[in-house]
């Protein structure tokens, strides 16, 4: 393996060799003609005549004043490495957006912190010179050596993930506008109702807030990525009981600002009806303590949410959709654009036993 990678490196540097030859050798005679390529690593003289505007140094690294992150923080990078003059050369990869901004092909970034910077450079000066906007820069975590290059270079952390670091930089002389990373944890609870026995399903945790406390709560959990909210709830609820339910509707939404490292987060209560023949509960050890089916009388006898004037209000509209007098908010997945998307909203019908066809607005 090592001899093949030998070999790839060797060829790779033989073939860039060749082309700057031939591309020298191409300006020479044709006095800076335009090199490109039909590879995706768009091979490219960089437009420096060009200039519509106040030009960026990259000679030294700057300080990025991002607007997009949490308090107006402040990136100090230190100082860049030398790069050599851009010239003729190959840019990073990258695709264009509908906003004038750049995507980085985190694909085929390079491993040598080095190759990157001199990319990068070359890279840098030919967006600002035909005026765009915002680059995004992903780096895998193969490759996070190329991290502090990039921020040497004014690039601030955006967001992180197990598999990458998305890195983005503002080049106009102006308010930075691209969007701030994500700010909300999205959570579910499951109001679910056996309508025919007249019967609601409740759990104790095993760990969380109310460990050890005896207390009975609805099933609850968080999104899993790409997750659509009545497909969450019915995985908690499988996944926690062992009872299959399908879900009906949305009762209540709840935002708040105090979930960790300084996020919001929005939790949704949605009505769900268990499928006959599958009400059977499997208690998940590792999470809950018990598991139960409760009489309405039960649930509304629970003392705990009449702690909680927020809670309390949430049990109310459950108890008013089992009982037939709030339908809810309907959530339909309509098709837009490249793909289906969910649509929560109500309707002006009433209620008709508890079901989401005619939903009442909160």
């Amino acid at each position: 393996m090592h001899r093949i990678a030998s070999l790839s490196s060797c060829i790779q540097l033989c073939s860039r060799a060749l082309l700057q030859h031939k591309t020298a050798a191409f300006r020479h005679s044709s006095r800076g003609a335009s090199i490109t390529a039909a590879s995706p690593v768009r091979l490219r003289q960089p437009n420096f005549s060009r200039s519509t505007g106040p030009r960026q140094s990259l000679s030294s690294a700057p300080t990025v004043h991002s607007t997009s992150l949490r308090n107006q923080k402040v990136f100090s990078t230190s100082v860049a490495p030398e790069l050599a003059p851009a010239s003729v050369g190959e840019m990073l990869a990258h695709t264009g957006d509908i906003y004038d901004g750049v995507a980085v092909d985190a694909d085929q970034l390079p491993q040598d912190p080095a190759e990157f910077a001199q990319l990068l450079k070359i890279s840098l000066e030919e967006w600002i010179s035909t005026d765009r906007k915002g680059i995004w820069l992903r780096i895998p975590l193969t490759h996070a050596q190329l991290v502090p290059v990039a921020t040497a270079q004014g690039f601030y952390p955006h967001h992180a993930e197990r598999e990458y670091f998305m890195l983005a930089r503002w080049l106009p002389d102006s308010e930075d506008k691209l969007p701030a990373n994500p700010s909300h944890q999205v959570g579910v609870g499951a109001f679910v109702f056996d309508r025919a026995e007249q019967k609601v399903l409740m759990v104790q945790e095993r760990n969380g807030p109310l460990k050890g406390t005896g207390v009975w709560k609805m099933p609850t959990g968080l999104l899993m990525a790409r997750e659509d909210i009545g497909a969450a709830a019915e995985r908690e609820v499988l996944e926690e009981t062992g009872v299959t339910a399908t879900f009906k509707s949305v009762l209540t939404i709840r935002q708040a600002h105090t979930a960790l490292w300084d996020k919001s987060d929005m939790f949704i209560v949605l009505a769900l009806e268990p499928v006959e023949g599958k009400k059977g509960i499997t208690v998940q050890e590792d999470e809950l303590d018990g598991a139960q089916w409760q009489t309405l009388d039960q649930f509304e006898a629970n003392p705990f949410p009449q702690q909680y004037p927020l809670l309390a209000k949430i049990m109310e509209r459950c108890l008013a959709y089992a009982r037939g007098t709030y339908a809810g908010l309907d959530a339909v997945k309509y098709p837009h654009r490249r793909a289906e998307q969910l649509l929560i909203y109500g309707t002006s019908g009433e209620a008709e036993n508890g079901s989401a066809t005619d939903a009442a607005k909160l």
